[in-house]
């Protein structure tokens, strides 16, 4: 992918496209909350492992929302829809006989 750059091919359309980032959704993972900012968190573990990761991923909303079910201080507050994506370049094996990056 460097030497697409250091040639000057455009990627930005096939970097914000699916193929490298992914619309993920898990029954086991909210699907609404109150909180609206924009959160970007590494996650290092295994792509087959991030259902279960919620409160490794997002340990301060995990805990928050644990907080509001005992609670129950939610009623009142406007709740949004919440939209996971993975993005997998940082994925990419560099050491590979030919990387993308």
């Amino acid at each position: 992918m460097l030497k697409l750059l250091d040639r000057g091919i455009e990627l930005s359309n096939l970097l914000k496209s699916n193929v490298f980032v992914y619309f993920i959704e898990f029954d086991s993972w909210p699907q609404t909350h109150s909180n609206t900012d924009k959160k970007i968190v590494p996650y290092n573990g295994s792509i087959f492992d991030i259902r279960d990761a919620y409160s490794k991923v997002f340990p301060e909303l995990a805990n928050e929302e644990l907080n509001d079910k005992r609670k129950k201080t939610n009623q009142h507050n406007k709740l949004f829809k919440i939209n996971y994506h993975l993005n997998l370049i940082p994925d990419m094996n560099i050491n590979s006989d030919n990387p993308l990056i």
